[in-house]
């Protein structure tokens, strides 16, 4: 009995897991739970695949930095579903440790992509007034995420900056 009683608490903990709004007492089979979390899994893994789609292309700070938040998440969930079934590749705990190794790298690269949109539009601007008001633009959109970026991408944001108006003051 002891047994029993043991195996329909880990049940009960598994369907708490996959169920939003979990009774307080067991309604899905083991067979029920394995396929929930297999369906639940490939859902993860599909946003997965769509946030770092997102990641790599955006330009716009608020999308990627709750993109990252959102594949971090879904990354810890896939961790917790490890131990109720299998996962072809890479495990969770892997990957979301190559989330987690990649994101300042993942940072870098967005930062670029915006510095060259941005620089792109400032020498487009028939004044310097213009240009001057495009790079900073560029400082202020990154501003409220640099606490979430490390020492060198948060030089990497002041220098072009700081390059960019010095090259375009010195030009008036």
């Amino acid at each position: 009995m002891w047994l029993f009683g043991k195996k329909k608490e880990e049940l009960l903990i598994w369907q708490n897991l996959i169920m939003q709004d979990s009774p307080n007492k067991l309604v899905m089979t083991e067979k029920q739970l394995k396929q929930a979390t297999e369906q639940q899994a490939s859902n993860d893994l599909r946003i997965i695949q769509d946030c770092i789609r997102i990641i790599s292309e955006t330009v716009k700070p608020d999308i990627f930095f709750s993109r990252m938040d959102l594949l971090k998440e879904k990354s810890k969930r896939l961790i917790e579903f490890e131990k109720y079934i299998k996962f072809s590749g890479a495990s969770p705990t892997n990957a979301f440790q190559e989330v987690l190794d990649n994101e300042q790298d993942a940072i870098y690269q967005f930062i670029s992509r915006c510095f060259n949109v941005d620089f792109e539009k400032a020498e487009s601007m028939k004044t310097e007034k213009g240009k001057m008001n495009q790079f900073q633009k560029f400082y202020d959109n990154l501003q409220p995420d640099m606490n979430r970026m490390d020492e060198k991408n948060r030089k990497y944001i002041e220098w072009h900056y700081n390059h960019s108006v010095s090259k375009n003051s010195c030009t008036d």
